[in-house]
């Protein structure tokens, strides 16, 4: 287990909390599609920093911050790595098959990535807490499932908040942390292969 400062988690906190207090960077950082579409290609990996409103901002921030600290106490660079793929993955998304959304900002597919890819590894190392993990995940699942189907959302009250919540970005961030998952356990259970041979 590593020692000190989530750095990673941090500077995510940082950035997010500097759009949220700065109407100038959440303005440079915010997914819009016209200026993507015209060169502004920054704005697919920035557009999680910016928030529409104190609820959103802080619920996002949470659950990052604790699973992103959580996360990082073994691999920190997992974090950056993966936050910056379900970034990306997510407005690459938006912009190819949404083609309606103009604007989109937040960290809840990265919110999501980072607590099922905590997830995974809590429940798969079977200590005391893995059923408790395992029941968080079905959650997760069962929440994306609901607000995909239903068009209703579980943590936001869609009239009261200035957005649209889009499942969609959640679907993709749990789908990078399984896929980072598999990969990373296929490459060590690799590199323990290769070590009971030698």
């Amino acid at each position: 287990m590593k020692k000190g400062l989530p750095i990673v988690t941090l500077l995510i906190l940082a950035v997010s909390s500097l759009s949220y207090l700065s109407p100038f960077a959440a303005g440079m950082f915010i997914y819009d599609r016209e200026l993507i579409l015209h060169g502004q290609l920054w704005r697919l990996l920035t557009c999680v920093f910016v928030h529409f409103s104190a609820d959103h901002f802080f619920y996002n921030a949470l659950v990052v911050g604790a699973a992103g600290w959580l996360i990082e106490r073994n691999q920190r660079l997992a974090v950056g790595i993966q936050g910056a793929i379900a970034a990306v993955s997510g407005s690459l998304f938006l912009l190819l098959a949404r083609r309606e959304v103009g604007f989109y900002g937040g960290l809840s597919g990265l919110a999501v990535m980072m607590v099922v890819y905590l997830g995974l590894g809590e429940a798969k190392s079977g200590g005391p807490a893995a059923l408790w993990w395992r029941a968080l995940l079905a959650g997760v699942v069962i929440k994306i499932i609901f607000e995909v189907m239903t068009g209703s959302y579980v943590f936001v009250v869609a009239e009261a908040e200035k957005f649209v919540v889009l499942p969609s970005m959640h679907l993709i961030g749990g789908l990078t942390a399984l896929v980072s998952f598999i990969m990373r356990q296929t490459i060590l259970e690799g590199g323990n292969h290769e070590v009971r041979h030698i």
